[in-house]
């Protein structure tokens, strides 16, 4: 197909055949890395493979050819599977806070969970982490209070919807590949 198609216009199909499937389900059964330390589950290795297969073949690269992959990402414009799933977390997690979805009741604020006074430190809107267990939904609960207290106070206090998805790409580059 590269042989018939110029590489810039294999850029959108990335996007679209690729990081949608990707995007699809990933804050339910995402093992999110927000150092370089943390392990990296079997699962987002699987998947990172296979984006880094669609990577080079719009830059035209080869395995061989040894291209370092944050570059490859760099340059086609697209977030490793790890910081996609950052982004899609935390912006359903803004989307459920800030919309009042079903599933909100799930994230409780630090201070309403122990009734403390209001204080300067409760008014960061930090989420209460959740007792272990309950399958894909307990995970992306798990992650999505992990990201939302590691996440910029800006975040935490943005009610524009554009605004907050500027700052959670952001939030997300900063992450680990």
């Amino acid at each position: 197909m590269t042989a018939h198609v110029p590489n810039k216009c294999l850029t959108p199909l990335i996007h679209g055949l690729i990081m949608s499937k990707i995007r699809y389900a990933l804050p339910v059964f995402c093992e999110v890395r927000t150092t370089p330390g943390d392990a990296v589950s079997q699962p987002m290795k699987d998947l990172q493979v296979q984006l880094n297969t669609a990577v080079r073949c719009v830059q035209g690269v080869k395995l061989k050819d040894r291209f370092p992959i944050p570059e490859l990402l760099q340059t086609v414009g697209v977030p490793s599977v790890n910081q996609l799933a950052i982004q899609t977390t935390l912006m359903e997690v803004w989307r459920h806070l800030n919309l009042g979805l079903p599933a909100s009741c799930s994230f409780v604020l630090r201070d309403e969970k122990s009734g403390e006074r209001v204080t300067r430190k409760s008014e960061k809107n930090f989420l209460a982490l959740p007792q272990h267990g309950g399958g894909g939904a307990g995970n992306f609960v798990r992650n999505g209070t992990k990201l939302w207290n590691m996440a910029p106070q800006e975040l935490r206090d943005e009610k524009d919807f554009k605004c907050a998805k500027r700052i959670i790409k952001d939030f997300a580059e900063s992450m680990p590949i």
